[in-house]
């Protein structure tokens, strides 16, 4: 009997250490929140993790008396508190990569014309201290919208987004551009059809070549689906895959292959392709009601639905 006892007293003990050790994990896991801006509208697309354990955030700023955005850039300690800021001009952010010389390299939109009418591919490169070495844009009489940025093997960089003639109504194509360290261009691609395609993610291969992920509406079903686009490193297209969703984001795995995540019917949605892009059986990942897994970095959410079937991973 008092071998019974003491199991069931360690039993409880144990499950109550589980949860005290949840909550403390769970309690440092916002340790600070900071906001920075002032009367207009601010708003940060992309961070970055310094090398020095900092963050840099990259955005706009509205300011209030003025009808145009500036890009802004923040650099913070890691405890959130500002230690400069600076702004570049009319446009907006949406990713910032930290470069291998400690700088960093920012691709958005630059605004331009009469009321915005053209918009251009922005590419900004600074120094560690937000300092601006030299800005380029890309880009004609048309509504041009860089998403995605990545600085290549090369010391150069490429950049992925959308081009269309300034016209209503008018079809959208995927563009890539690459660029020398010094933003020069250096080729250029555009991916589409007749109806409009978006890219979102961009990857730099392992076999020295890009991988992008989107939208398009004119391949595949005929509605807006998932476009998974290989190119080489000249960015020829080598191959392309279409699948049910939307796309917003893309990795390479170990094995070669690749992982999109994006949305479907309304889902968070994952795939993992093999190294040609194809999926043999179709999963489709929803979040369910939370799982949580103490780790000693934080709580992580380990809930999924694998083809109908709740499971744990």
């Amino acid at each position: 009997m008092l071998s019974k006892k003491l199991f069931f007293t360690n039993v409880v003990l144990f499950i109550l250490a589980g949860f005290l050790f949840i909550g403390s994990v769970g309690a440092s896991s916002e340790m600070w929140s900071q906001t920075y801006g002032g009367e207009g509208t601010e708003k940060a697309y992309s961070l970055v993790e310094t090398s020095d354990g900092a963050y840099v955030l990259a955005g706009y700023t509205y300011p209030s008396d003025t009808e145009e955005s500036d890009v802004w850039l923040v650099k913070t300690d890691a405890h959130g508190n500002m230690v400069w800021n600076r702004t570049y001009g009319e446009g907006a952010i949406r990713v910032i990569v930290q470069t291998s010389d400690g700088g960093y390299a920012l691709v958005g939109r630059a605004n331009k014309g009469d009321w915005d009418i053209y918009r251009d591919f922005l590419l900004v490169k600074t120094d560690n201290h937000g300092n601006m070495e030299w800005n380029r844009t890309y880009g004609g009489n048309d509504l041009d919208h860089a998403y995605s940025l990545v600085q290549t093997s090369d010391g150069g960089f490429a950049l992925v987004g959308d081009t269309s003639p300034n016209l209503l109504g008018s079809p959208r194509d995927i563009w890539l551009v690459k660029t020398d360290a010094y933003g020069v261009m250096e080729w250029n691609r555009t991916y589409g059809g007749a109806s409009y395609e978006y890219a979102y993610s961009l990857v730099e291969t392992s076999d020295g070549g890009f991988a992008l992920a989107g939208c398009t509406a004119s391949f595949g079903a005929g509605h807006e689906d998932v476009w998974l686009v290989k190119t080489d490193s000249y960015g020829n297209m080598m191959w392309n895959q279409t699948y049910e969703g939307e796309a917003y984001a893309l990795v390479q795995t170990s094995d070669g292959g690749y992982a999109i995540a994006g949305q479907k019917d309304g889902d968070f949605w994952l795939a993992k392709a093999n190294e040609h892009g194809v999926i043999p059986e179709f999963p489709s990942w929803a979040i369910l009601p939370l799982f949580l897994v103490a780790t000693v970095s934080g709580i992580v959410v380990k809930r999924r639905l694998f083809h109908n079937r709740s499971e744990e991973s």
